[in-house]
């Protein structure tokens, strides 16, 4: 499906990727929200608020170089699982490997990622991803079906806690439909639905949050889970179960599948500024024994 453009006339640039086992060449381009040059502060966790739309300055080839830094500990010699702990992702992306800045899914589905941001990221050892608040990692569309259940996964470690960012979400219209994410207002993490029967940027949300402390520098399991059977929205956090909320009006969303931010009246909203792992997604929602076997197993 056609990448939601955003905000007026903008150019998005595929930055350039060092780190573990980066090829050089030239960087693919992709049109998709554009990021701002300076992350935005957290507005309310009801409401998304639009960051600006920025000019992003020209992508630069950078030389491929290690990363020195440590990549999850429960990965060691970063070792990865044949296969994924829950069966039926629609898409899997471990960032054990990158091409041209593309992300290959090893899920077999094909759904491959593209990497978007004026300046460069990289990899760290076992395979993880660092963003700046700056970049993020897309699809060509859609991976999962909002109007019914679906569960969505990674592995996340923030450099601060002092603003709200988003670690998963995908686009609707105008803002994103789903959001897993950190609400820096509220000090915990979310699994945020808007309420139907739209994504309008106004609209309430079904909230499922963590009753955790977040501590910038801990890598961190999520999982946020949609039953649309039951009504509910789950989140669990390093596979224990958070808070489950009921949620009544879904609405299909055709933009992005997209890590790193999320989307407020159409725009670059809530960048991370940390590292990610081990995003999958599956058109289901998980059950609590496959949602402590993601945990466990990435």
């Amino acid at each position: 499906m056609a990448v939601a453009a955003l905000g007026g006339v903008a150019a998005v640039f595929v930055f350039s990727f060092t780190g573990d086992d980066s090829p050089e060449g030239p960087p693919q381009s992709k049109k998709s929200p554009a990021p701002p040059a300076q992350p935005s502060p957290s507005p309310s966790s009801k409401a998304p608020a639009s960051s600006g739309t920025p000019t992003a300055p020209p992508t630069a080839k950078a030389k491929a170089k290690p990363s020195k830094e440590a990549g999850p500990p429960s990965k060691p010699g970063g070792e990865r699982r044949p296969r994924p702990p829950a069966d039926g992702s629609a898409v899997e992306w471990l960032f054990n490997d990158v091409e041209g800045g593309v992300i290959p899914d090893t899920s077999g589905n094909g759904n491959h990622g593209t990497l978007v941001g004026p300046s460069s990221a990289s990899t760290v050892t076992g395979g993880a991803l660092k963003f700046d608040g700056n970049q993020f990692l897309a699809s060509d569309g859609p991976l999962v079906d909002t109007r019914g259940s679906f569960s969505v996964s990674a592995r996340v470690k923030l450099n601060s806690t002092d603003r709200s960012q988003t670690v998963v979400s995908q686009d609707g219209a105008e803002s994103s439909g789903f959001l897993l994410q950190y609400d820096a207002e509220e000090s915990q993490w979310e699994m945020r639905i808007p309420e139907g029967p739209s994504d309008d940027v106004d609209a309430d949300a079904d909230e499922a949050v963590s009753d955790v402390e977040v501590d910038a520098g801990q890598w961190t399991h999520l999982t946020g889970v949609y039953d649309e059977a039951a009504g509910k929205v789950r989140l669990y956090v390093d596979g224990r179960p958070g808070e489950s909320v009921d949620h009544e009006e879904d609405f299909a969303t055709g933009g992005d599948f997209v890590v790193g931010r999320g989307l407020g009246e159409n725009e670059f909203f809530r960048g991370v500024d940390g590292t990610v792992d081990d995003v999958r997604a599956f058109g289901k929602a998980v059950s609590p024994a496959e949602a402590a076997s993601l945990a466990q197993g990435s």
